[in-house]
């Protein structure tokens, strides 16, 4: 399922900021912006659909964008994923607007977008700036009075909603809700979360997710609900049926049985499930700290999709195109002839990095190389990271990735590639060897 849309506007915000983010997002609306024209991800409507892969989905929106919005905020600053979106708008040229809230000044901008680009402060006089570059990307009707009249509310309002963000993310263990703390003391299983997450992201307490009688053949089908509530627990390749029954045995879920439905059925036929309301508010109103937790669930759960097989004669060997691009670079195929030469998958980041500089040192001097990979590991980790080959393994205790792994297929790729692909990368090795003469010095 994609999202078939036309994006001509991107907002780019902190998670802790959504409330702000959507604040914003209506003011868009109030000019006249049509909501199909904005990508905002923390909102169903103009985000993620349910089924798709939210980094995927991201990355496409982001380069189909006319035009980029920053809600800069300490929070953005202190968001990885924040600052990678910057960095790649930066990167392509996409034309931009930082505003600057949360008391920033233009001295606190930081990163590939710093002091030196003109930012715009949400205040009266500076908005009409707002509006008259939004009418280079699509038609406004509305007048300036108007104008001034439908921001003045997230004007007065968005210094202090970031505010009381920041002091949410601090609240006092005994200030969260029964299901939260849950959540964080991490008691909860997984796939227990993950089935929470989906009623949030649904924005409902009920599903209906049993079967129901088709006419036209004859028999019992799957319900549309069903059928996406599935889906969702495949992504994440959780056993929903046991996610439910323990959420059903801890008393925040009640899976319902309904009597005989019309011609067919027996006596207690399942129908599907709900939220105890209580909870069902608590998760909807839940704090930074717990999203956080559960976003970190999901990225470690998530399963990446691939390619049909029954619809491609071969699936597509993403490596080997590296390797046969015209931009591959020679660091590049030392990595990755040092993972397949012990067969690893994994590649140390931060304090971890020094192990594995280490290793690749023996490795070099095993086989006559020169320190190339070695001396620039730094940057053939952000190469791979950049061309999304790798995730997150293993975190710190501060939540900085401390070690990645290649992403299952392409770990699968690497290890088993032949051939021309495999040559190329000997070649490389060859030429990277270390004249006689060297040790002579």
């Amino acid at each position: 399922m994609s999202n078939s849309k036309s994006t001509k506007i991107f907002i780019s915000h902190s998670s802790v900021d959504t409330n702000v983010g959507e604040k914003f997002l209506d003011a868009l609306v109030s000019l006249g912006i049509n909501k199909d024209e904005v990508f905002y991800s923390s909102l169903y409507l103009t985000g993620v659909a349910l089924g798709n892969n939210i980094h995927l989905a991201v990355k496409k929106a982001l380069s189909e964008s006319e035009l980029v919005i920053f809600l800069l905020t300490r929070s953005f600053y202190q968001s990885e994923y924040c600052l990678n979106e910057m960095g790649a708008v930066w990167a392509n040229d996409k034309k931009f607007i930082p505003i600057l809230l949360d008391n920033l000044s233009p001295n606190d901008m930081k990163g590939f977008i710093d002091k030196n680009y003109v930012a715009l402060f949400p205040k009266k006089d500076k908005i009409c700036n707002l509006v008259t570059e939004l009418r280079k990307y699509m038609p406004l009707d509305s007048d300036d009075t108007v104008i001034t009249s439908e921001f003045e509310d997230f004007i007065r309002c968005a210094d202090e909603m970031v505010g009381r963000n920041h002091r949410s993310i601090s609240l006092a263990p005994d200030e969260l809700s029964e299901i939260e703390k849950m959540i964080i003391a991490k008691k909860l299983t997984d796939s227990e979360v993950i089935v929470l997450d989906y009623f949030m992201k649904a924005d409902t307490f009920e599903i209906f997710d049993g079967y129901e009688y088709d006419y036209s053949l004859q028999r019992a089908t799957e319900t549309k609900e069903g059928v996406v509530f599935r889906k969702h627990a495949e992504k994440y390749n959780i056993d929903l049926y046991k996610a439910k029954r323990l959420l059903e045995k801890s008393g925040y879920l009640t899976l319902n049985y309904g009597d005989v439905n019309g011609d067919w059925g027996m006596l207690g036929e399942y129908t599907g499930c709900e939220l105890d309301m209580k909870t069902f508010r608590d998760l909807m109103g839940m704090s930074v700290n717990t999203r956080e937790v559960i976003e970190k669930v999901l990225s470690s759960r998530l399963v990446v999709s691939v390619i049909d097989s029954s619809s491609h004669e071969e699936e597509e060997n993403t490596i080997e195109c590296i390797v046969f691009s015209n931009d591959f670079r020679e660091i590049e195929a030392l990595l990755f002839r040092y993972l397949i030469d012990f067969a690893k998958t994994t590649l140390g980041d931060r304090w971890m990095a020094e192990v594995e500089i280490n290793k690749i040192i023996k490795w070099e001097e095993q086989n006559n190389l020169k320190n190339t990979l070695s001396s620039n590991y730094e940057i053939a980790l952000n190469i791979v990271k950049a061309q999304e080959l790798v995730e997150i393994a293993s975190e710190t205790s501060y939540g900085n990735p401390r070690e990645y792994r290649l992403k299952r297929e392409y770990g699968k790729q690497l290890l088993n590639l032949k051939g021309r692909a495999k040559d190329k990368l000997s070649q490389v090795i060859e030429s990277n060897k270390q004249e006689d003469n060297e040790f002579d010095l």
